[in-house]
């Protein structure tokens, strides 16, 4: 009896790696490029501690198309005037100004957030 490993399934899984391909994303797909986000409302002002106002961020690609659901990371510049959840809700934390900024795939769009408290 012979005990040499045959290379049948060595084989078949060197095609079948190749058949499906190595992107991501899946055989015969396009990954569109992030080429900038856009923030909006692009500035907001809130009147109260605990206030909130919900930010919305959205990634075009080069020729401005929207490039489809995209996950960001948020940020605020001053969290003593305002913070900022990973869906991009704000709060008023005390008064001032802060940039809110949204960030995916390398690319960044931001909002500026004033807070005046008791403002009318």
């Amino acid at each position: 009896m012979n005990r040499t490993p045959s290379l049948v399934p060595s084989l078949i899984a060197a095609l079948l790696i190749t058949a499906c391909g190595s992107d991501p994303a899946g055989p015969g797909s396009t990954v569109i490029t992030v080429a900038t986000v856009t923030v909006t409302p692009d500035a907001a002002q809130l009147t109260n501690v605990g206030q909130t106002v919900q930010l919305d961020a959205e990634a075009f690609s080069a020729i401005g198309t929207s490039v489809g659901h995209k996950d960001f990371t948020w940020s605020s510049s001053e969290g003593s005037v305002a913070s900022v959840s990973s869906s991009g809700l704000v709060e008023a934390v005390g008064a001032g100004s802060a940039t809110i900024t949204a960030t995916t795939d390398g690319k960044s769009g931001a909002a500026t957030v004033t807070v005046v408290l008791g403002a009318f």
